[in-house]
């Protein structure tokens, strides 16, 4: 079967975008990748001793379901796992590279459904149907630009249409661009990587977050950032390089973005820890994957040299601990951590990811809102702008019917009113 395609049209202001911690996130919806390793191989063992007994660097997003998993040499090719049987799972980004390897590997897992939310839908599609992964019919391909806040919008309201009767499980924040050479701006004045990596997926999060806060299972919300936040300057107060004395890098501009990441996941898990969701941010490692198209030419020696020298995972090592953050029970005690190598790794942060005093995060969540709700009015009365005016109302003669002045008990006097 093939896998479904929804590409979203246009839908009325306020849809079913909840409000959530004060933050009015509705808006009006208006809707306007490279090759990937290991797709099909198949695995089995034939007993308890072949499970891995303790995952680490070399791990693969199968290792992990080996280990967590009860069943042995499944018929159907799954490694099903009690935290993915069933599971509704929402990954960005997922039409290359490690998103598409996670949701692969997601599938083996036993999980009901994903939706697999990229910019270039056709190019997902082609994937899955070339690709031959097992379960492939689970996929529901839906189109999400995270530089635009109606797309994002627009996602957001499908998915919660489709499982208004269902749960959302697994959120996995996957998606994200990585040094562009020159400043690139939405139309919001945002710089690039940090409204794909971090402002979108912070409206993507909160649009989806009421829906997974109030069903009475647990659900976890998996942040893909990077080792590289430790190289970061970030001014909050100038996200966007606005100001002359902050000159945009592409690599600094990344770094940021990441950052914000790890800090976002760690005022969201505050803000979770009287419910049931679990929130993680992780580093899957240097993988050789569509994200260093700004870096990498396609052909030649360096992505060569790359692979060899700088990359230290391979893609199915590197959607490792994404899937560990999805299906690891231990996981569930862990909201707020950093992730590493199938593990909580809060001592690989920076200075500023640690955030002792926890006043970076808040003051990135306050500022980020800030900008987002800014957004969402500036497209409302953009669109209220648009409409056309009224027509001018005709001079007219109003007419008034006397009051008869006798009348029976019977007759009816609403008329007079």
């Amino acid at each position: 079967q093939k896998p479904s395609v929804t590409k979203m049209g246009n839908s009325s202001l306020n849809s079913s975008a909840n409000s959530n911690n004060g933050i009015d996130f509705n808006l009006p919806t208006v809707m306007p990748t490279t090759s990937n390793e290991s797709l099909t191989q198949k695995t089995s063992y034939s007993s308890i001793s072949d499970k891995p007994k303790k995952l680490n660097r070399h791990s693969t997003g199968e290792d992990v379901l080996r280990k967590y998993s009860n069943t042995l040499n499944a018929e159907n090719g799954s490694i099903p796992v009690d935290g993915l049987i069933g599971k509704v799972c929402v990954v960005t980004g997922g039409n290359s590279g490690l998103g598409f390897e996670t949701i692969r590997v997601l599938l083996l897992g036993g999980v009901k459904r994903v939706y697999l939310c990229c910019r270039n839908t056709d190019l997902a599609t082609t994937t899955l149907e070339t690709s031959k992964i097992l379960f492939a019919e689970k996929v529901i391909v839906l189109e999400l630009n995270l530089l635009s806040l109606p797309s994002i919008k627009a996602c957001a309201d499908e998915i919660l249409r489709r499982e208004m009767n269902s749960n959302i499980d697994i959120l996995v924040c996957n998606a994200g661009i990585m040094a562009p050479p020159k400043l690139i701006r939405n139309e919001y004045g945002w710089e690039s990587q940090m409204a794909t990596n971090h402002m979108g997926h912070f409206y993507f999060t909160n649009l989806l977050l009421p829906k997974m806060k109030a069903q009475l299972t647990r659900s976890r919300i998996v942040v893909v950032a990077s080792m590289y936040h430790v190289s970061a300057k970030l001014y909050i107060s100038d996200m966007h390089f606005n100001r002359p004395n902050n000159t945009y890098s592409p690599w600094k501009a990344y770094a940021n973005s990441k950052l914000a990441n790890v800090l976002f996941v760690k005022a969201l898990a505050t803000r979770l820890e009287d419910t049931q969701v679990t929130a993680v941010a992780l580093h899957p490692g240097i993988v050789s994957t569509g994200l260093f198209r700004h870096v990498l030419p396609e052909k030649g020696l360096r992505p060569l040299i790359f692979k060899q020298l700088v990359a230290d995972k391979t893609v199915p090592q590197g959607a490792a601990t994404t899937i560990f953050a999805c299906a690891a029970p231990e996981v569930s005690r862990m909201s707020g951590c950093y992730l590493d190598n199938c593990a909580k790794a809060n001592d690989m942060l920076s200075f500023e990811g640690k955030d002792a005093d926890c006043s970076r995060r808040e003051d990135l969540w306050r500022e980020t809102k800030h900008q987002v709700q800014q957004a969402v009015l500036q497209l409302a009365l953009q669109q209220l702008s648009a409409l056309p005016s009224p027509k001018p109302a005709s001079p007219c003669t109003l007419t008034f019917q006397a009051c008869p002045t006798h009348y029976s008990d019977e007759e009816d006097d609403e008329d007079c009113d």
